[in-house]
């Protein structure tokens, strides 16, 4: 009889699991399985939030970092009015070219834009004028109809920078206390042909403001420091034409060395910056408010010597929708006065980031100003 028990028990071991047993193992198993699918697609959806909102964030900062840096330099190497006098380059007026030009929704297309101009800041690549060294006999060469400037022996060496064929060095700009003005003034001439023994040749300017300053026959000023000017456009692509990379979807910052936007050479700087505001402080004195800029060089009554700081305001959206999401944020209105997004939010992510750059050069023109 116990041999018989036995063999029961060995033959119900055989049988295995009853069907109860393996619904429920199947079923404890699915469940397992939808808990890690589940987990691993959050932490990958997860990951790819972080990571898009990482690089939204990085391509802000680089896109500030640059703006900032070059408009921290606007104006160096201009008169104490913040412009250059003569020649006509890209953002000039028809009579000057300021150093600081903004632009909300150029051309209507939603293309900000701001153009920003200086003397190159390094010295070794500086030329001097200096009449006296020149002599009697070549006098002629520095009334205001001239075609070349001379520089000095010292820096004769530094003519050879100024190619006519290289964009980055077209335009000469050259700086004077001009002492038969009372002003610190800067001339801006377009070169003409390659330079040669230390002779730079331009084109002669006759536009009102260059022989205001510079009246015919009575020669340019006395010493000049020059320099090639160094232009600079930023603007935001986002037209989709096939030309820049920009789209609606993805706009990009872009910038330009030449007369043209949007015109293939142009260099995408970061993707996802879809707007940028600039506002001037008006008078170092009082800085709680900004003027903020809408296709004005400066606002009516106000002048490169009266503005000490620029607020720089910039939104970034993430380069990809966010998956899964009915909505996560809006447009945003950098300046409620001139900008009005629509108010429907869309699965992107946005991040706003400003900042406030001192224009040293607009404080030192103000001071030379209140020194006269």
């Amino acid at each position: 009889m116990l041999a018989n028990r036995s063999s029961s028990i060995r033959r119900r071991g055989r049988l295995g699991f009853t069907l109860v047993e393996l619904v429920i193992a199947l079923a404890v198993t699915a469940i397992m399985a939808i808990i890690i699918g589940m987990t691993f697609m959050a932490q990958n959806r997860l990951y790819r939030r972080q990571r898009d909102i990482g690089r939204m964030q990085q391509n802000l900062r680089l896109a500030m970092e640059v703006v900032t840096k070059d408009m921290s330099l606007a104006g160096f190497g201009a008169g104490t009015n913040g412009q250059f006098l003569g020649a006509l380059p890209i953002g000039a007026s028809s009579m000057e070219l300021d150093t600081l030009i903004p632009y909300d929704d150029l051309n209507g297309d939603g293309r900000d834009a701001v153009y920003i101009a200086y003397a190159h800041p390094d010295r070794g690549s500086w030329g001097f004028m200096d009449k006296s060294e020149a002599g009697e006999g070549v006098a002629s060469n520095y009334l205001c109809e001239t075609t070349q400037i001379d520089f000095n022996t010292n820096s004769a060496a530094n003519a050879l920078n100024f190619i006519a064929t290289d964009d980055n060095w077209k335009y000469l700009a050259c700086f004077s206390n001009a002492a038969n003005t009372g002003l610190g003034i800067s001339f801006l001439w377009e070169v003409r042909d390659a330079p040669s023994n230390g002779t730079v040749y331009v084109h002669a300017n006759s536009q009102t403001d260059y022989m205001g300053m510079c009246p015919s026959g009575r020669g340019l000023p006395e010493e000049m420091v020059c320099a090639r000017l160094v232009q600079t456009a930023y603007y935001i692509d986002r037209n989709g034409n096939g030309v820049g990379p920009g789209t609606e979807d993805l706009p990009y910052l872009m910038i330009s060395f030449d007369e043209d936007l949007d015109d293939g050479d142009d260099i995408p700087i970061a993707a996802g910056i879809e707007d940028m505001q600039f506002g001037y402080c008006a008078h170092m004195e009082d800085c709680d408010s900004f003027n903020w800029a809408d296709r004005e060089v400066f606002p009516a009554g106000m002048y490169f010597a009266d503005i000490s700081r620029v607020r720089v305001r910039m939104t970034a959206r993430s380069e990809r929708e966010e998956e899964y999401k009915m909505w996560v944020t809006a447009p945003v209105a950098l300046d409620p006065t001139t900008y009005n997004p629509p108010p429907v939010q869309d699965t992107y992510h946005r991040r706003v980031a400003h900042q406030v750059v001192t224009l040293r050069n607009a404080r030192a023109a103000k001071q030379v100003r209140d020194e006269i």
